[in-house]
C-alpha cells in the first residue's frame, strides 16, 4: 500500500497514453459474429452427418454441450441439424463427463486415422467446457492438434 502512495505521489498531474502503429477495422457487429458462428455450426454439423456412427454423436454432443452454456445459444440453436440423432446426441449428453472423456479417447485408439479433424473437433469442444481434463488428450493428440483443443 505504501508503494502505491510513494508512487502516486510521483505520477500526480502526468498523463500516460497509449497509442498503436497499426490502425484496427471497427469491430465486428454482434449480427455478423452470430452468422460466423451459425455458419461454422452447420458446417461441423454437415460433416458430422456425412460421417454417422459414434463420431457423429459425439460432435454433435460436445458441440451442443459447448453452445448451450453460451449466452447466445438461443440465437444459434436453429444452427444445429441433428437429424434421427436427436435422441442419441441427448443420452450421450447424460453421460457424465469421465465416462463422455473415456469414449473420446476411445475414438483415438483405432488405428484409423480417418475423420480425424472431426475427432478433434468434438475434444476441442469437450476441453472448452471441461478445461481441467486436458491432460488426459496430451497424448492422444500432437501438438498442432493439442494447440487447436485448447484454443
Amino acid at each position: 500500500m505504501e508503494q502505491i502512495k510513494t508512487i502516486g505521489r510521483y505520477l500526480v498531474g502526468s498523463n500516460t497514453e497509449f497509442s498503436f502503429s497499426k490502425k484496427s477495422d471497427a469491430p465486428a457487429s454482434a449480427e455478423e459474429t452470430l452468422k460466423k458462428s451459425r455458419r461454422s455450426i452447420e458446417n461441423l454439423c454437415e460433416k458430422a452427418l456425412s460421417v454417422g456412427g459414434f463420431l457423429c454423436i459425439a460432435v454433435l454432443g460436445e458441440m451442443t454441450s459447448y453452445y448451450s452454456g453460451q449466452p447466445y445459444y438461443m440465437a444459434v440453436r436453429g444452427a444445429f441439424k441433428m437429424r434421427r440423432n436427436r435422441e442419441m446426441v441427448l443420452e450421450y449428453l447424460e453421460m457424465n463427463a469421465d465416462k463422455r472423456q473415456e469414449k473420446l479417447l476411445s475414438l483415438f485408439r483405432t488405428r484409423s486415422d480417418r475423420d480425424r479433424d472431426l475427432k478433434v473437433d468434438a475434444v476441442r469442444y469437450f476441453l472448452r467446457v471441461y478445461k481441467h481434463r486436458r491432460e488426459a488428450f496430451k497424448e492422444v493428440l500432437s501438438k498442432s492438434e493439442y494447440l487447436y483443443a485448447i484454443s
